[in-house]
């Protein structure tokens, strides 16, 4: 049997790109989950130091207002 790759009679296209297909939008996934675990850490940073600000700041002003 000779293997021709321009008859796809026998073989369906997309199951043959279809494993190149997986691989790629699994690799987009990840990437995708680094960038979102990036950002959510950033976000994370950002939301600690404004709430830590917050706190700084209403430490301060109890401090000050009991004096």
């Amino acid at each position: 049997m000779k293997l021709n790759l321009l008859s796809f009679d026998q073989y369906n296209t997309f199951d043959f790109i279809k494993p190149s297909l997986i691989a790629i939008t699994q690799l987009i996934i990840q990437i995708g989950d680094g960038a979102v675990n990036i950002l959510l850490g950033k976000l994370n940073l950002t939301a600690n130091g404004i709430t830590k600000k917050i706190l700084d700041t209403g430490f301060i002003a109890r401090k000050s207002s009991t004096s």
